[in-house]
């Protein structure tokens, strides 16, 4: 283990935010420097400051009573928001007995930012920190502190450091003062909570942080060279109160590997899988040389030797003190050796600190194995992130076929590799990836597949060699036979039955115009919901007119994340303004969800053009302007990215409880939005498909649009190929049956569409069961059947295109 030289510009940065925050907290009698804008005020017994090093940029607030603000910042140096308590006189905080913070702020940075208490104490002379959030860009303090130790408070664990720096101070125009940190671990970040300030003192004393006369406790946003707003909803400042607790959350269980040992594998067929670029280097998915399949990740712009490729490793996977295998693809073609180092970043002991993994010799031209399939990560560490760099050299490499699995896994890499997608036309059954043969690495290409499938996204280009049992397919039981060969069970394939020739399935009657007219009803004249609901059928197109489907987007898009409650943490929202967005004007709102294993960027993909399709409708006027939100469904306190176990789709379920207790209040809050659920309308694909489905049944007083396609199984108890779906719960807590798929009177959606393939194998007729329990209870809907289609959006593009258009006209 080593610190790596590198860390100078952290080291420097850590002082300088101490050395303007040292300015911000002056008693009376010395002010800041003349250039630098305050803001300092008394109101309702809290002090409230706002301090602008340089008055640089744009740094905004307004107060309310009780500790409470909204602030905005952008184009600032280093800018402070805070509201809490003063004691000019000092006092000892062992006199004020219990001191605990309960918060609550919706915190949006972009860039270097924190969420902490902060304050000073004198003799000691020190500056302190007790950090509930950071953005990921830079985590405090830096280099140069003492890890003290790890302290379990606040429902959480802290890690505690100390430090000494030189610099202006509240006490003298240039000082040297301590700083005493306490960090909550990056995976229990929080946004609201209670905060024992004493306790954290305490602690800090116990092992040799002196506390000195207390001058400050405020809750405090902070951003450095960034940008970001804030609206602290709750700060209330107890003193000399009982203390006060949280119910605890459940730990996270261990996570299991899959049955080949691995906990996940990426092949950058279309995409970076999660990876990205460290320091100035950029990452981007390339066809330009390949390990196997097609594509592997490029990693070009290095800068500087350290600069590469990096990845976050999940706490809740790879457990400090235990050992993991890694392995990788590594190619350079600068026509020398160079050495590729595949190295783990993480904070323990005395701040960052590196671990080598794997360090080869990488021939030019020639994709080498860099591995270590025996790797104990080292006790106590967190916020561990693996990255792969040329240490001595500045050439750009490339990086393939990543794997993380269980200690002792066999690396899968051999020498040689393809260094180009080879595609000789020849049928290789088992060839998944397309490499020329049938081996290991076909069956995670295959595994990858199915879940790209589920998710929205297809990487699998070999369609005929993955169809090892020849029925016309790619299914879950070419896997299963492609696993039995690899393992030696089988020698052949057996050829399955060809698909037959059928009778074209029943299209729903479609109008004989290409473009029907667009549902015109401004003022809401409809007498009821059926009469609506036949109005849209009457207008509704097979296919997206051309002018549409190529048009460009003109709105605005804007990533934010919120405060989940149900989550207990922050989640990522996208929201789509529509072009000529006013506040002045009242928008109605369009929740979009993506499938399993997916996030909030999935449906902006061109492939499906909603952004396209809605700016084209509102230009030429045939729908009133809307809103679109593209949340993550998954709302599980641990984990951003759902699986396929009953677990997982409980907390895609839970999805309902985040919508409506945090991202409905949260848009309400932020931007101009038309409320009601004749103005809410909710819409998605596969798993987003059925959590629309089962939102709008649970809420149907909040959602009044409703549109699912080729909609994933589970909400009443059924098995397919992935699952035995136990079924969803009610709202009387009870697995739901044909029974529940109807609405209350006079809550019955305006628009309710389902949509399927024929040829869809990933969630097969279960769009048309959907269809079915609906037809069975009478409630009105439009079922649309595309023959042939499979689990894409040629399904999804065009029943989009007509829900929007007939949008929010009730």
């Amino acid at each position: 283990m080593n610190t790596m030289k590198n860390s100078t510009y952290k080291k420097i940065l850590a002082g300088t935010v101490s050395a303007i925050m040292c300015l911000s907290a002056m008693p009376s009698g010395i002010g800041a420097s003349a250039v630098d804008y305050q803001d300092v005020f008394e109101k309702d017994g809290y002090t409230y400051e706002l301090w602008n090093q340089d008055s640089q940029g744009n740094a905004s607030w307004t107060s309310s009573n009780g500790g409470l603000y909204e602030c905005s910042w952008s184009g600032i140096k280093n800018v402070l928001f805070r509201a809490g308590k003063r004691w000019n006189n000092y006092l000892d905080w062992k006199s004020l007995g219990t001191v605990t913070v309960d918060y609550d702020v919706d915190y949006n940075p972009s860039g270097n930012s924190y969420l902490c208490i902060y304050g000073w104490t004198k003799n000691p002379n020190v500056e302190y920190y007790i950090c509930d959030n950071h953005h990921d860009s830079w985590r405090p303090p830096g280099n140069g502190f003492t890890k003290k130790a790890d302290v379990n408070l606040d429902n959480g664990t802290y890690e505690l450091y100390q430090g000494e720096h030189s610099g202006p101070s509240i006490f003298a125009d240039w000082d040297t003062f301590g700083q005493y940190w306490s960090i909550r671990k990056k995976e229990q970040r929080r946004t609201k909570g209670i905060i024992t300030v004493t306790d954290h003192f305490a602690a800090w004393e116990k092992v040799g942080m002196k506390m000195g006369m207390l001058y400050e406790i405020a809750l405090n946003v902070e951003g450095y060279g960034s940008s970001g707003k804030a609206t602290v909803k709750k700060n209330d400042i107890e003193i000399g109160g009982e203390p006060k607790t949280e119910a605890p959350t459940e730990p996270p269980t261990e996570a299991k590997p899959n049955d080949d040992g691995s906990y996940f594998m990426n092949d950058f067929e279309s995409s970076t899988d999660k990876w990205s670029g460290r320091g100035s280097a950029k990452v981007a998915s390339s066809s330009d040389v390949a390990y196997s399949g097609s594509s592997s990740l490029a990693v070009t712009g290095r800068a500087d030797n350290w600069n590469g490729a990096s990845i976050s490793l999940d706490p809740n996977i790879f457990v400090p003190g235990k050992s993991y295998s890694f392995s990788a693809a590594a190619y350079q073609k600068s026509g020398a050796p160079v050495d590729v180092k595949m190295t783990l970043q993480y904070s323990g002991g005395t701040g960052e600190s590196y671990d080598e993994i794997a360090l080869v010799s990488v021939p030019s031209g020639e994709w080498t194995d860099v591995s270590n399939t025996k790797y104990t990560i080292p006790s106590g560490a967190s916020d561990m992130m693996l990255y792969f760099e040329a240490p001595d050299d500045l050439t750009d490499f490339y990086i393939d076929h990543f794997t993380a699995a269980v200690s002792g896994t066999p690396s899968p890499i051999s020498g040689g590799g393809i260094t180009t997608p080879t595609n000789s036309g020849k049928v290789i059954l088992g060839d998944v990836n397309g490499d020329g043969v049938c081996n290991a690495f076909d069956v995670v290409a295959a595994r990858q597949a199915i879940v790209n499938l589920m998710g929205g996204t297809s990487s699998l280009r070999y369609k005929d060699n993955a169809d090892v049992d020849q029925n016309g397919s790619f299914e879950i039981n070419d896997i299963v036979l492609i696993s039995k060969y690899v393992l030696g069970q089988i020698k052949t394939f057996p050829q399955g039955e060809k698909p037959k020739t059928t009778a074209p399935v029943q299209q729903p009657a479609q109008p004989t115009v290409t473009t029907a007219a667009p549902v015109n009803n401004p003022g809401g004249q409809y007498a009821d919901a059926k009469e609506y609901m036949a109005a849209v059928k009457s207008n509704f197109t097979a296919s997206v007119p051309g002018n549409i489907g190529s048009a460009s987007d003109k709105g605005k898009t804007q990533k934010v994340t919120y405060s989940s409650k149900k989550a207990n943490r922050s989640k990522p929202l996208n929201v789509w303004l529509p072009p000529n967005y006013s506040e002045s004007e009242k928008y109605p709102v369009l929740y979009m969800n993506h499938g399993v294993g997916g996030g909030e960027d999935d449906m902006l993909g061109d492939g499906w053009d909603i952004r396209q399709m809605a700016s084209a409708l509102i230009e030429a006027g045939e729908v009133r302007p809307f809103i679109i939100a593209f949340p993550q469904m998954y709302t599980d306190p641990a984990s951003e990215r759902g699986s396929i176990t009953q677990e997982g789709m409980d907390h895609y379920d839970d999805f309902v409880y985040d919508l409506t207790e945090s991202i409905m209040p949260y848009m309400a809050e932020h931007y101009s939005v038309a409320e009601g659920r004749e103005n809410t309308a909710i819409a998605g694909f596969s798993m987003g498909g059925r959590e629309s489905l089962y939102c709008g049944l649970m809420v149907p007083d909040k959602i009044g649009y409703i549109c699912a396609s080729s909609p994933a199984p589970g909400i009443f108890p059924c098995e397919d190929m992935f699952l035995n779906h136990r079924g969803s719960y009610n709202l009387e807590g009870k697995i739901m049956g044909d029974s529940d798929f109807k609405f209350p009177s006079g809550l019955d959606p305006y628009i309710l569409m389902i949509g399927g393939g024929t040829n869809d194998f990933v969630v097969g007729t279960f769009p048309q069961q959907y269809h079915e329990k609906f037809e069975k209870n009478g409630v009105d809907h439009y079922w649309f059947s595309v023959q042939g289609a499979g689990h894409d959006a040629s399904v999804g593009k065009p029943l989009f295109y007509n829900f929007m258009k007939n949008l929010f006209k009730a």
